[in-house]
């Protein structure tokens, strides 16, 4: 994958030359973004220009453009305990903080004589740390700057505590990003800090991310630094006359740390890692310097353009050519990869799958059997980045076969089940909602090892996805949190209501794609007097043989009880709590269908199911003497019967769907 990689930089870095390569390692800035309320808000560029003359600082807004991140030399922060170096940050506090010192540190004049006349006319020391003028701002009036002073005394009293290096460090940080609220409210009626994407600064007018004395600071920090055997951090990595592992070339400059590429190839911060034990990994991959630009490149161009979500978990995806094109357009081919994923991810129709495809038709024709994808997924925070998982070399004519398979099935609930049918619907974003996930990496592995099974054309225990299957209604029933299955969540607003059903498809997915491994089915027969649309559900899913169906037929009685319930006023159907959500035996089925019987004379509905019972009680009474299902089966097939019958009931208007599902506890009494 790492070539793969260096040769999208190494295409990104040529067609740029080799004086825009910084703007190569920029980070586009998104035009919007969601903010707490989940509404898209429009992103912006602040702009604080230092008047050396008038000794002000001037603020200015501009909206987020196409190239915003490349004019602003958007390249992200540094991570951990790096210090910050950048002009532009997305953090108010690194600007007029530590960045401006830091930089004049590290550059030549005439940059480092005028941010000298910048810190000594716009800053003053005090309280132990260096803090920006409040005067100086031509936004802020004398009562602002008193209002602003009274209320910072208050806020610097619940911070003095700790050491004095600790407790400026914190003022200093509080000082900032008070005066942030204030000086965005003053730029733009209603601006807020959500609306603002990255901040930059000039001198007289003129950016300074454009300053040469910058540009050669940067370069000389994100590569130059790894390459100098004078430098003290990085000279046990360097190796003056070595061999580049990637580009193959003799004698010549080399590194062997990783510390400023993000996707963390290889481990260079542990001794175990290291050849011989020698801490210095010179002998297990060494970069030349070129290769290393081109893997930043590379790095970006993927961030920027090949970046998507499978399910709820971001994955780059990340084309490796068998055959190198020198004429591909690897900006458009992008687009092209990303389109393909993305309708397995979000499902579209085929014609509008189909019509968006013909966009691209020169991959399809030329480039379709060149090239093959790996999915990188990963979990990035403020200053570390994870791989979850990396899935290698799928072809795609196995993105065609999955996507070929999903359009069959979502055509299928078209014809069949017109109602409720994106909820019915299957997409491997549907299939992260299928499986548990809690708060940890261990979790995402399940769900991260059905997607290989998918893209890799691996066989699935059936048994496995039942577990988990039951186990996704069980958090349902019980209102369990720290899931990515929530009854709050929009895809859950159905829960019970219609999750079992859904789940159905997904068995049907894998049974299409032939990965199911383990299941077995008893030889059938044809039942009489039963419902044609079930009949038609059994065929359309194609795993239910006679035991199957027989649990089936009792949840869709257990159905027909709730929706009686619901219509009599008890909305939260408490039959559901005559199942053992956590696993049921034959006995506990036996118990449930005498349950069922007096409810439907109860609830004065066993006339319209009599045909139904009498055909369950016939299979129940030939299968029980000899059940091979789990209880985890039995719960599961329960429900699906359940879940059919309601959606039934939801499509002919006759019961609504809840927003939220919380049953009732009725003691074990008939109400």
């Amino acid at each position: 994958m790492i070539e793969a990689i260096r040769e999208i930089g190494e295409y990104a870095n040529k067609s740029s030359g080799d004086d825009n390569l910084l703007e190569n390692f920029s980070k586009k800035i998104p035009f919007e973004k969601k903010n707490k309320k989940g509404q898209l808000i429009k992103q912006h560029v602040v702009i604080f220009n230092f008047d050396l003359k008038n000794q002000i600082i001037e603020s200015s807004f501009e909206e987020v453009g196409e190239d915003s991140g490349k004019k602003y030399l958007w390249l992200g922060n540094n991570p951990g305990n790096k210090p910050q170096i950048f002009f532009t940050s997305d953090l108010f506090s690194f600007i007029f903080g530590e960045s401006l010192s830091n930089i004049n540190e590290r550059v030549t004049s005439p940059l480092k004589s005028e941010l000298q006349n910048v810190m000594s006319i716009f800053f003053e020391s005090d309280d132990g740390f260096s803090r920006v003028k409040l005067e100086k701002f031509d936004c802020l009036d004398e009562d602002m700057r008193s209002h602003f002073v009274e209320n910072f005394e208050k806020i610097k009293t619940d911070l003095e505590k700790g050491n004095l290096k600790d407790r400026a460090k914190k003022i200093s940080r509080k000082y900032l990003d008070e005066l942030n609220k204030i000086v965005l409210k003053l730029l733009k009626p209603g601006l807020e800090a959500d609306e603002v994407a990255v901040f930059t600064v000039a001198i007289n007018g003129n950016l300074l991310v454009q300053r040469e004395e910058y540009r050669k600071m940067l370069y000389n920090e994100k590569i130059g630094c790894l390459f100098d055997p004078k430098n003290k951090t990085y000279k046990n990595n360097f190796v003056r006359q070595g061999n580049c592992s990637l580009c193959d070339k003799k004698n010549l400059a080399t590194t062997s740390t990783a510390t400023n590429l993000s996707f963390k190839f290889y481990m260079t911060d542990k001794l175990g890692f290291s050849s011989d034990l020698d801490g210095k990994f010179t002998k297990n991959f060494n970069i030349c310097e070129m290769c290393y630009s081109d893997l930043l490149s590379g790095e970006r161009f993927i961030d920027n353009n090949l970046k998507t979500y499978l399910g709820g978990i971001s994955c780059y995806v990340i084309p490796n050519f068998l055959f190198k094109n020198p004429d591909l357009n690897y900006f458009r081919f992008s687009q092209y990869v990303t389109h393909k994923n993305n309708a397995l991810s979000n499902l579209t129709t085929l014609p509008e799958f189909e019509k968006e495809l013909k966009n691209f038709s020169e991959f399809e024709e030329d480039e379709k059997n060149n090239f093959v994808i790996n999915y990188l997924f990963y979990r990035k925070g403020k200053s570390d980045f994870k791989i979850l998982k990396l899935i290698k070399d799928v072809p795609p004519s196995r993105l065609d076969t999955i996507n070929d398979t999903l359009q069959k099935i979502s055509t299928r609930i078209d014809r069949e089940y017109p109602l409720q049918n994106n909820y019915l619907k299957i997409s491997l974003k549907s299939i992260y909602y299928t499986i548990p996930i809690g708060n940890n990496d261990r979790a995402y592995s399940t769900f991260l090892g059905i997607l290989d099974a998918i893209f890799s054309a691996r066989s699935i225990d059936y048994s496995f996805l039942i577990e988990q299957y039951t186990e996704v209604l069980r958090i349902i029933f019980y209102e369990r949190g720290g899931y990515n299955i929530s009854p709050k969540s929009w895809l859950e607003m159905k829960a019970l209501q219609l999750n079992a059903l859904q789940l159905n498809f997904a068995l049907l997915f894998f049974k299409e794609l032939k990965l199911l491994r383990g299941l077995t089915m008893e030889m059938d027969s044809d039942i009489d007097s039963i419902p044609a649309d079930i009949k038609k559900f059994w065929e359309n899913i194609g795993i239910y043989d006679n035991p199957r169906k027989t649990l089936f037929l009792l949840g869709y009685m257990v159905g027909n009880i709730g929706n009686s319930q619901y219509r009599s006023g008890h909305k939260t159907k408490p039959i559901l709590n005559k199942i053992n959500f956590q696993g049921m035996t034959v006995q506990s089925i036996l118990r449930l269908t005498n349950e069922v019987f007096e409810k439907m004379i109860q609830y004065k509905i066993l006339k319209y199911n009599e045909s139904v019972f009498h055909q369950y009680k016939k299979m129940i009474d030939t299968y029980s003497q000899n059940w091979n299902l789990t209880n985890q089966e039995n719960v599961f097939y329960i429900l699906s019967g359940y879940s059919f019958v309601t959606y039934q009931a939801i499509s002919k208007g006759e019961i609504e769907v809840p927003s939220q599902i919380k049953t009732e506890d009725d003691g074990g009494e008939v109400k």
